[in-house]
C-alpha cells in the first residue's frame, strides 16, 4: 500500500523565500507531532486495521449465514427444482471462492495485517535510526567520561589538535580562491553569494569556503539542532564520570547524568549550605501597586490565547524590568480562576522558569536543584508547590485545567499532567510549554500539549529530541531570524536572549492562527479552557519556600 505523505515526513516546515515547505505555515516555523504528525498517522493506520478486522468478523458471520441458506436450498430441491436452481444462481456470487463473502473476509484480514505491518515498519525504522545515533554518542561519551582525568586531557588535546588542523586546512582552501588557476575559479564559483544563500549542505559548504577574508565570517553560536544531536554524548560523559556503573542507552543518558549532578549538588549543599528538608506553601499577600507603574494592574485579565498565558508567566519572574509587568515574588506560581458567563469555571496554572542557578539548594525551590530532580525523575519541591497551590485554590473535580510553564515550569507542567493521582483529581485538558526540555514519558491521551521552542534556544535540547512525535503532543519550532517581530529577530543573537519568556510570548502570538492540523487540535483544547476571553478572572498567587524544618 502507499503510505500517507505525512508518515514519510513527520516534520512540516513553513515556506520561505529560498526553501520549499508548507505554504500554510510561516517562514522559519516547523511543526512536529500532534494530530498531523507521524505517530498520529500510524495510530490511524492501526485504527483502520482494527476496523478491517471488525468488518472481517461481520463478513465471516455473513458467510456462515449464507452457508446455512445454501444447505436449506439444497434440502428443498426435490420439492421445487426450478426455484432451488434460481436460488443457487442468486447465491453463487456470495459463495464464490474469489469474490464471495468468505473471500472478502479473508481479504479484509489480509489488508489489516498489511496495515499493521506497514505501521510497524515505519515506527521501527524511525526509532532505529534515532536510537543508533543517540546510543552511539551516549556510548562514546560514557567511555570518555569513564576514562578519568588522563583520558579527558588526552581527548581534549586531540580535539584542540584537530581544530587547529581544520583551521589550517580552511585557511589553505580560502587562500586558493584568490589563485588564477582552475582551483581558484571553482572555489570562487562554489562560494558565490547565490550559493551562500542556499539552504542545506550546499549553503553550508559555500559559506565555509566563500565570503571575505581567510576565515568564515559570523560563525556565531552552533544551532540548537547541533547541540541536541550532541546532547546524548554530553550526558553519557557526565554519567561516565560517576564512580558507580550506569546502565541503559541514550534514553536513560539524560536522567542518569542529571542524577549524577544531583548527587554532587546535594553534597555541596550539605558541605557548604544549609539543608532545608521542609517546604511551606502560602498565598501571596498583594500590596499596593509599585510606584511609577500606575497604569499597570496587578490583576491580569482573562487570557484570550497562549500569548496572554505566557505573559502571566513572565509576570511571576522576580527580575526587575524597565517595561512589562512589575516583578513577582521569588518561588511563586499562579492559579487563575476563570468564571464564565454560562456559569462554568475553569483554571489556568502558570509555572515560571529557573530563578536560582546556584548548585547549592537554597530557600527558593525554583532552582537548579529542581531542574536536576525533574530531569532525574525524582520528586521535587517546585512540583509540590504547584500541587499545594492547586489544592489551596480550590480547583474542583471536573473543572477544566490548563497547565502552562516556561523552561523549568514547562518540565513541571508536563510531568504533573502525566501523574495518575493528578489526573484522578483534576480535569487537566491542556498543557503549554515554552523553551522547556520535556524529559518525561508519554502524555495521557486525554491531554493535549503545545510545546513551543526556538531554533536559537539551547534549553529545549536537553531532552535530546525524545518523545516529540505523539498524537496529542504538538511541538512548534520557530527560527527567530525569520520572525515578523523586530524584537524577536534581535533576540536571535544569543541562546540566552532567545530563551526569554517575553520572546516566547511574542512567538505564541505569531503562531496563534497557524493552519496546521496539529496546531489546530492543540489550540482547540486550550481555547476550551480559556473560553472567549470574557470570563471573570481572579488570580491566586502562591509562594513556596524551603525551610530547615516543617512547622
Amino acid at each position: 500500500m502507499n503510505a500517507p505523505a505525512a508518515i514519510l515526513g513527520g516534520v512540516r516546515t513553513g515556506t520561505g523565500s529560498d526553501e520549499a515547505g508548507d505554504p500554510a505555515l510561516l517562514p522559519g516555523v516547523a511543526v512536529m507531532g500532534g494530530a498531523g504528525g507521524t505517530a498520529a498517522h500510524l495510530a490511524d493506520l492501526e485504527a483502520t486495521a482494527v476496523g478491517l478486522d471488525a468488518a472481517a468478523d461481520a463478513l465471516d458471520a455473513a458467510a456462515s449465514a449464507v452457508a446455512r441458506v445454501v444447505v436449506l436450498v439444497d434440502s428443498t430441491t426435490r420439492w421445487s427444482p426450478g426455484t432451488a436452481a434460481r436460488a443457487r444462481a442468486d447465491l453463487a456470487p456470495l459463495v464464490s471462492a474469489w469474490s464471495g463473502v468468505a473471500a472478502r473476509a479473508a481479504q479484509a484480514r489480509s489488508a489489516a495485517a498489511r496495515l499493521r505491518s506497514t505501521a510497524g515498519v515505519y515506527r521501527d525504522t524511525d526509532s532505529l535510526v534515532a536510537a543508533v545515533v543517540r546510543n552511539g554518542l551516549a556510548t562514546v561519551g560514557g567511555a570518555l567520561g569513564d576514562a578519568g582525568p588522563i583520558g579527558w586531557i588526552t581527548a581534549g588535546a586531540l580535539v584542540v589538535a584537530g581544530a587547529l588542523q581544520a583551521g589550517l586546512s580552511l585557511v589553505t582552501v580560502r587562500t586558493l580562491r584568490y589563485s588564477p588557476g582552475l582551483a581558484g575559479v571553482a572555489l570562487r564559483a562554489l562560494g558565490s553569494a547565490e550559493n551562500r544563500a542556499a539552504p542545506g549542505a550546499l549553503g553550508m559548504v559555500a559559506r565555509t569556503v566563500g565570503g571575505p577574508g581567510l576565515l568564515p565570517q559570523g560563525l556565531g553560536f552552533p544551532s540548537a539542532r547541533t547541540v541536541e544531536i550532541l546532547m546524548p554524548g554530553a550526558a553519557g560523559f557526565i554519567r561516565g564520570m560517576a564512580p558507580w556503573p550506569y546502565i541503559g542507552g541514550a534514553r536513560l543518558a539524560v536522567p542518569q547524568a542529571a542524577g549524577t549532578l544531583l548527587v554532587a549538588s546535594k553534597g555541596a549543599t550539605l558541605l557548604f549550605g544549609t539543608p532545608r528538608p521542609g517546604l511551606v506553601v502560602a498565598p501571596v499577600i498583594t500590596g499596593p501597586r509599585p510606584p511609577g507603574r500606575p497604569s499597570e494592574s496587578l490583576e491580569p485579565p482573562a487570557p484570550r490565547n497562549v500569548s496572554d498565558v505566557l505573559d502571566q508567566i513572565w509576570a511571576l519572574s522576580p527580575l526587575e524590568r524597565e517595561v512589562g509587568p512589575p516583578p513577582g515574588e521569588a518561588g511563586s506560581v499562579g492559579v487563575q480562576q476563570l468564571d464564565h458567563a454560562d456559569g462554568t469555571r475553569s483554571w489556568v496554572v502558570t509555572v515560571p522558569g529557573t530563578q536560582d542557578w546556584s548548585p547549592i539548594a537554597g530557600s527558593n525551590p525554583v532552582d537548579l536543584t529542581t531542574n536536576l530532580e525533574v530531569a532525574a525523575g525524582v520528586r521535587d519541591d517546585a512540583s509540590e508547590v504547584v500541587r499545594q497551590a492547586m489544592d489551596q485554590a480550590g480547583i474542583a473535580p471536573g473543572e477544566p485545567v490548563l497547565l502552562a510553564g516556561h523552561s523549568q515550569g514547562g518540565m513541571i507542567a508536563m510531568g504533573l499532567a502525566e501523574e495518575p493521582e493528578m489526573l484522578a483529581r483534576y480535569s487537566i485538558e491542556a498543557v503549554v510549554t515554552a523553551g522547556a526540555p520535556i524529559t518525561s514519558g508519554e502524555l495521557p491521551p486525554q491531554v493535549q500539549a503545545l510545546n513551543i521552542e526556538h531554533v536559537q534556544d539551547y534549553v529545549p535540547t536537553a531532552d535530546s529530541g525524545e518523545g516529540r512525535d505523539q498524537p496529542n503532543r504538538t511541538t512548534v519550532v520557530v527560527d527567530l531570524t525569520k520572525s515578523a517581530s523586530p524584537e524577536n529577530r534581535a533576540a536571535a543573537g544569543s541562546p540566552s536572549t532567545a530563551h526569554g519568556p517575553e520572546v516566547y510570548s511574542r512567538t505564541a502570538e505569531e503562531i496563534e492562527d497557524l493552519d496546521d492540523l496539529s496546531v489546530r487540535a492543540a489550540q482547540e483544547a486550550i481555547r476550551g479552557v480559556l473560553g472567549d476571553g470574557t470570563a471573570q478572572a481572579t488570580l491566586h498567587r502562591y509562594v513556596g519556600m524551603r525551610v530547615e524544618e516543617c512547622r
